[in-house]
């Protein structure tokens, strides 16, 4: 049965010279951008005023109005959808498959003066939207980048499979986490140009290259609880479903020695079964109260261990670490920068910010155990 799951949306900001909705949805095997363009509608009263009331709702704070004002625009393209989405729907078992789905774009227009008429404007047999990854710099064409890629195991998308985690929806669906590569589960990090939101960068590759220059030289034990870079997902234009023309310049750079056009798109680092993040957990009283000293405890330990090996954590905050099903901790997170709040600005990448996080962590801790969240659960009406 295809299933059609709301992935993000994005509208215009109020003053913007164009009234714009995006709503981005998934699906098995295909994926569609909604475009809801003011200057289509604006000739249809009745039409017209509905989407700019959609417009308010979404420019407002409340996220659950939002969420479901955009179910609600989602809905009219259903019918069409299913219609254009695989039957019966794809095996989608590895990563390649949720890079690359058939991508539609749809338009809202009106087929009367108060009846919206969804539409199909194109259809795309690649990921033209948000092309997956970027053209990297290889070592032999980039050495001032001093990037350790070569030194690190490649897997083309077709080698990593997509695996069930705690999560209702499918991989393929809500985005892939938890992935397996040989015998070996990781955690897979899309790659961003530049410094993407959640995305992984140069930076923490070069960190995660010191990390295991650190361990081969005997400097940190194989099993300490951080995490480390098990390899690197880059993709060959030539693999992909169909061609196009790739951007040009890109393309040469990412050219490797064969002349294939190379993109990273993704790294894999090491998968922790946790029980969440210690911001997550922390605050709340049915956290026990001899496991935040605990893990004050295992946090300066972890940090001493890497300040004696030469290496910096970077973003120091309690977000950054992970609490496994052993209620240990794993420090994640690799990539560098900083939060405003646990490390100063000036402090930013430096063993000094590591410091100083940990005695905001520490002293955070310490205000959780002594005034703990209380959640309320409420009961289901059957």
């Amino acid at each position: 049965m295809q299933t059609f799951h709301l992935d993000s949306f994005a509208w215009s900001e109020e003053g913007f010279d164009h009234e714009d909705i995006d709503i981005y949805i998934r699906s098995f095997g295909a994926a569609f951008l909604i475009q809801y363009r003011g200057h289509l509608l604006v000739g249809f009263d009745h039409v017209y005023a509905q989407f700019l009331d959609s417009l308010d709702t979404l420019r407002g704070d409340d996220d659950d109005k939002s969420r479901k004002e955009v179910e609600r625009l989602k809905k009219p393209f259903e019918t069409l959808m299913t219609s254009l989405a695989p039957h019966p729907p794809i095996s989608t078992s590895y990563l390649y498959d949720y890079l690359y789905p058939q991508w539609f774009i749809l338009n809202a227009t009106v087929k009367d003066a108060t009846t919206l008429q969804p539409q199909c404007q194109e259809k795309f047999s690649r990921h033209e939207i948000n092309f997956p990854g970027e053209y990297h710099m290889l070592p032999h064409r980039r050495q001032d980048l001093r990037t350790p890629l070569a030194s690190f195991a490649s897997y083309s998308s077709r080698q990593v499979q997509l695996l069930p985690s705690t999560s209702q929806l499918h991989p393929c669906l809500r985005g892939p986490a938890k992935v397996l590569v040989g015998h070996t589960t990781c955690y897979f990090k899309a790659w961003k140009p530049g410094r993407g939101k959640r995305g992984a960068t140069y930076n923490e590759i070069l960190a995660y290259g010191k990390i295991a220059n650190a361990i081969a030289e005997g400097k940190i034990q194989h099993d300490i609880h951080i995490c480390r870079l098990h390899g690197i997902v880059v993709d060959n234009d030539d693999d992909l479903p169909q061609h196009y023309p790739p951007d040009e310049r890109g393309a040469r750079e990412g050219q490797d020695r064969d002349g294939h056009n190379k993109r990273l798109v993704g790294i894999l680092l090491t998968y922790v079964e946790n029980k969440g993040t210690l911001k997550a957990l922390a605050p709340w009283s049915d956290c026990a109260q001899e496991l935040r000293p605990r893990w004050a405890e295992k946090l300066e330990v972890l940090i001493q261990t890497l300040h004696c090996a030469g290496l910096v954590w970077g973003d120091a905050k309690p977000d950054n670490v992970l609490v496994d099903t052993r209620d240990d901790l794993w420090l994640v997170d690799f990539g560098g920068s900083f939060t405003e709040g646990w490390v100063d600005k000036e402090k930013r990448d430096t063993q000094e910010g590591d410091l100083q996080g940990l005695e905001r962590i520490k002293d955070w801790l310490v205000k959780c155990a002594k005034n703990p969240v209380h959640k309320i659960v409420r009961a289901r009406r059957e």
